[in-house]
Order: C-alpha cells, then structure tokens, then sequence
C-alpha cells in the first residue's frame, strides 16, 4: 500500500471512529458524565453509575427518543408511558389501577 492510500484508509478509518462515538454517547443507557453528553432531548446524566436517561416525566420511546408521559384518560401502549402514581396502561388508556379512583388529575385510594 503506497503512503497516499494509506492516508486516505487511516482518514476513514477516524471519520468511521468518531461517527460511532457521537452515536454511542447520544443514546439513552449510554455511560455519561455530565447532563451535556446526553444529546436526546430531555434527557438527562443520573444514577451509579451514570448513564443517560428520560427526565421525570418523560419515557423513554426507544434508544433516541424521550416522550412526555401521557395524563390519566390519554392513549398508551404500556404502564411506563402513564405519568399518574397508581395509574396503569390498561385497555390502551392510562387509567388507575384497582382500589384507586380518578380525582382530578389524580389517582386517590
């Protein structure tokens, strides 16, 4: 391999390097350090040890994505996704869950 490919096969291969690093760190689960290595909107650097995630109030969609919780009454998919405490995903509607009743915005035993 002449010096002239060799240039052009190590330039690739640091362009290729450092796709792949802004990738990894952008996505939710990926190792962090501080609230600005996480990229995904709303996201942010907690636990031990650190690693991105959804900020309270909002769940996580898939690995870029975190979406607002959805209110008591509102359309889900899974329990995760409902904001209320005592509030489950049931019949594609946040709703509370047995022995709890709907008060306001609520979920009250």
């Amino acid at each position: 391999m002449d010096n002239a490919m060799f240039k052009i096969f190590l330039a690739f291969c640091l362009a290729v390097l450092l796709c792949q690093t802004q990738v990894s760190g952008s996505e939710l689960g990926a190792q962090c350090t501080n609230n600005t290595n996480c990229t995904v909107e709303n996201s942010e650097c907690v636990g031990d040890p650190k690693k991105c995630q959804c900020q309270d109030g909002f769940y996580q969609e898939n690995s870029t994505s975190c979406q607002p919780k959805k209110g008591l009454g509102e359309g889900c998919s899974n329990t995760t996704e409902c904001l209320n405490d005592n509030a489950e995903c049931s019949g594609d509607k946040c709703t509370c869950v047995e022995n709890f009743y709907k008060n306001g915005t609520a979920c009250l035993q």
